[in-house]
């Protein structure tokens, strides 16, 4: 994870300021909507992939928003999730998320060092197992301003 500053704004006044400012309010919307589409993705993927899709895809958003969307520059970034935490995110036992992450690894999609630290070799190859579109992907994370 990284530092970050927290400011809490007063419904009252986000509610104003979204109503003054028509692309704020426009801004916020594609932000809601994308985070709904990857919520029901999410629980899709849960209920019916394999555990390789699963975690092709979480390793896929991370390497996204860890990169902020760019793909074409270094590939290696930490998971920060155990693979307990990881596990749990996707629906997955801890033995189940190192067999896969082994797996990935003996395909050469991946390798993996240290504690969660990864980098993706083929990335091409990581969003096929998700079943994703890459750019479809992170146009969804991070929605293009109207």
């Amino acid at each position: 994870m990284c530092d970050a500053v927290v400011v809490a704004i007063d419904k009252g006044d986000w509610a104003r300021l979204l109503q003054e400012n028509p692309d704020l309010w426009r801004r916020e919307r594609l932000m809601v909507n994308a985070e709904r589409a990857r919520r029901s993705e999410h629980m899709l993927r849960l209920g019916k992939a394999s555990a390789e899709t699963r975690i092709a895809y979480v390793l896929l958003e991370l390497f996204l928003r860890v990169s902020e969307g760019e793909t074409s520059e270094k590939r290696a970034f930490h998971v920060p999730l155990g693979q307990q935490q990881l596990g749990d995110f996707s629906g997955l036992s801890s033995v189940h998320v190192c067999r896969t992450l082994r797996r990935l690894g003996r395909q050469g999609v991946i390798t993996t060092a240290d504690h969660m630290d990864i980098c993706v070799h083929d990335l091409s190859t990581l969003a096929d197992l998700a079943g994703v579109n890459l750019e479809t992907l992170r146009s969804t994370i991070f929605p293009a301003p109207a």
